[in-house]
């Protein structure tokens, strides 16, 4: 008996050790554990503002997921801290509208902008297409000129139209 209940625990991770994973995922496709796609929520966004102004800290970090799902949080102030945090769910489409708009702008390309200005928040974004195995691109800018000022007036109208209940609608001037 003992001999039986040893060679199950020996021979039952190796033949799950050695069993082939899917590397990729078709319709009608079971996944496996560690295989790539298993999770259908991934990030396609990471836009994080923080510094001091001249009215107080700021920071804000908003992540907007291939599904939909948005979550945004943000704290402020100078003579009382203003925190929120939302968490909201979009239309995927409206995700892929977003992704579409900003690799159009050149957010999975844009280079960080070294033109410091105090009393600015540094405003980060980090862009990744959708798929599960793909390059993220972040860039850092203060001020936001040209082919940045685009990027940010796309993620701030996007932040408007879905995050409206959060302070400012989400905008960062």
């Amino acid at each position: 008996m003992k001999a039986i209940l040893l060679a199950a625990l020996v021979v039952t991770p190796l033949l799950v050790f050695l069993a082939p994973t899917p590397t990729s995922q078709t319709a009608g496709t079971v996944i496996g554990p560690g295989a790539l796609g298993a999770f259908t929520r991934e990030p396609t966004l990471i836009y994080d503002v923080t510094g001091f102004t001249l009215a107080g800290e700021l920071h804000v970090n908003a992540v907007v997921y291939n599904d939909g799902l948005v979550s945004y949080s943000s704290r402020s102030g100078l003579f009382g801290v203003v925190e929120q945090a939302c968490t909201v769910f979009v239309p995927p489409t409206d995700v892929k509208k977003l992704t579409d708009a900003l690799a159009g702008a050149g957010a999975g390309t844009l280079p960080d902008k070294l033109l410091f200005v105090s009393d600015v928040p540094l405003q980060t974004v980090t862009f990744m297409k959708p798929a599960t195995d793909t390059k993220a691109h972040s860039f850092s800018w203060y001020i936001a000129p040209g082919a940045y000022t685009a990027v940010q007036t796309i993620i701030n109208d996007f932040l408007q139209k879905h995050v409206p209940d959060c302070p400012d609608g989400g905008v960062v001037q």
